[in-house]
């Protein structure tokens, strides 16, 4: 339906020709902001400045630091760290305190995040021009109330419609202007704005105590193993020297990172306990494919961003044509294990069940000796400081650093008896499970609350 037009020619707004702007669902999204119990605009038709960001100039040292696109938070929160200092950034496009920032180009526009921006002392920001900024001047509604409002399912949808762009989604200052928002009485928009923030206090309450849930399987596997707590990754200027004897380096290593005392004690812990070559415990390994043709539909395609720690991640999902992909590319079969290799590597999933999926070139699936371990427990360990801590170690490249089939051969895995890892593995998957259900039932209180706000301003 979104291909074929269902208005008339001299209904057409303006220059959009495209279909699916005039989807009757949409149609009927007008509508009900039209009749409803308080007045609609157009952010044109308010006070509310609309503009883009600034230019990467970098400084090396302090300057006026540049948020990103990744650094809004799906919450509305803003990340303030792994930013960088510029230069020559004008007086108006420094951030104020009640501005509003969004992605205004690429996919992430699709994720509907809006950060609020309060002023921190001493420090000024800016941000760059793939994000937009709202900044509201109109007596008539509250900073909050916009940013609120923005949240809200209603506005998503007419994102949904009006974002242009070919290949790249495209928002930009002229189609931000054209959004509505339904403006209640002052007294409305601030009862709105405790009960959106005091949803959004409890999420983020829940998501922290799933954190911790998460973090305590690390803490019951290696007391099932017998392993003392491990060092924190050492990150200092002495973890780049040497500090054994040239005789003693490894297999060609030469680079001092490998020869980190955190390694070695860790080695000396897994000697142990009784471990062996990841080799040993695999049959087959094999890489995903590369592919950049994309499609609105087929077969998913898995990168290393949607293979998450024991689960996967749909955010951002691709899809790519069957008929370019031969039987083993989509063969995920229960039993086996994704391992991803670059970028953020060491992340594994064990499969409990046949997938119709393709992997990306980036992301191993392994072929598990089933009869010799347990997979959900090999990826409860892979997941692991201490398998976190291996990959580490094994890494190849100066850089980011990925893991080749030879290192993931090379990991010594610790392999207790069989109870053992049975316990280890169902031990977390009760610990995800219970986790999962916290995030799941607050997350379904948050759209809950959005409801009930969205009906509150909506209906007469």
């Amino acid at each position: 339906m979104s291909t074929i037009f269902t208005i008339k020619a001299s209904e057409a707004q303006g220059r959009r020709l495209d279909p699916s702007f005039y989807s009757p669902q949409y149609r009927k999204l007008d509508e009900a902001m039209s009749n409803c119990q308080y007045d609609c605009l157009e952010i044109r038709e308010l006070q509310v400045e609309v503009f883009q960001g600034v230019s990467r100039n970098l400084l090396e040292r302090d300057g006026i630091r540049l948020l990103k696109v990744k650094n809004i938070l799906p919450d509305g929160a803003i990340d303030f760290s792994d930013t960088e200092p510029i230069s020559d950034v004008p007086g108006n496009k420094i951030l104020k305190n009640g501005d509003i920032i969004s992605p205004f180009i690429g996919a992430a526009i699709r994720g509907y995040k809006f950060g609020y921006f309060e002023t921190r002392e001493g420090e000024r920001w800016t941000f760059d021009n793939n994000t937009g900024v709202f900044r509201n001047k109109d007596a008539r509604v509250l900073s909050r109330y916009l940013w609120a409002f923005f949240q809200l399912e209603i506005t998503h949808r007419q994102l949904d419609r009006i974002i242009g762009g070919g290949g790249v989604p495209y928002l930009g200052t002229e189609y931000a202007k054209r959004l509505k928002v339904i403006l209640p009485p002052l007294p409305e928009q601030r009862k709105i704005v405790a009960e959106l923030d005091a949803a959004y206090a409890a999420k983020r309450a829940a998501d922290e105590k799933a954190t911790k849930l998460l973090a305590s399987i690390d803490d019951m596997v290696l007391n099932e193993l017998g392993i003392a707590k491990l060092p924190k990754p050492d990150t200092s200027l002495s973890s780049r020297i040497f500090t054994v004897p040239a005789r003693e380096a490894l297999n060609g290593r030469l680079d001092a990172y490998y020869y980190k005392s955190s390694f070695k004690e860790l080695g000396k812990e897994l000697t142990r306990c009784n471990s062996v070559p990841f080799g040993n415990l695999i049959t087959e390994i094999y890489n995903g494919i590369d592919c950049r043709d994309y499609q609105d539909e087929g077969v998913p395609y898995l990168k290393v961003a949607n293979v998450k720690p024991g689960e996967f991640s749909f955010d951002d999902l691709k899809y790519i044509d069957r008929k370019e992909l031969g039987v083993k590319d989509i063969a995920l079969k229960a039993g086996r294990m994704l391992l991803t290799r670059k970028g953020t590597f060491g992340n594994a999933i064990a499969l409990s069940e046949d997938y119709d999926y393709a992997i990306s070139s980036e992301v191993f699936c392994l072929s598990i000796r089933n009869e010799l371990v347990d997979v959900h427990y090999l990826e409860t360990v892979i997941n692991s400081s201490i398998g976190r801590m291996l990959c580490d170690k094994y890494k190849i490249g100066a850089i980011m650093g990925s893991l080749s089939q030879e290192a993931v051969k090379a990991l010594p895995i610790p392999l207790p008896d069989a109870n053992i890892q049975r316990r280890i593995a169902s031990n977390a998957a009760s610990i995800r499970a219970e986790a999962r259900k916290l995030k799941a039932d607050a997350t379904a209180t948050l759209n809950a609350a959005k409801q009930k706000i969205e009906l509150e301003i909506i209906e007469k």
